[in-house]
């Protein structure tokens, strides 16, 4: 369901207002459910991405430099 969660957060980041996000993830939901998704995980999988999380989730997150190793043959 990792594809269900990352739509409700894509949702969560273009929808600013709480009427509209909540409009658009019961959307979501009926379209899940009539492609044949089971509606209990699609309820347990988007009711974990809340508009609380908006401010938290928009905020840009430092990527640890990670060390680059070269291949060389």
């Amino acid at each position: 369901m990792g594809t269900t969660k990352g739509a409700a957060a894509r949702l969560l980041q273009t929808n600013s207002s709480r009427i509209t996000f909540e409009e658009n993830i019961k959307k979501l939901k009926t379209n899940l459910i009539e492609r044949g998704y089971p509606e209990k995980l699609t309820q347990e999988t988007l009711s974990e991405v809340k508009f609380e999380s908006r401010k938290e989730t928009l905020t840009q997150k430092q990527k640890q430099n990670k060390r680059i190793l070269p291949f060389v043959t």
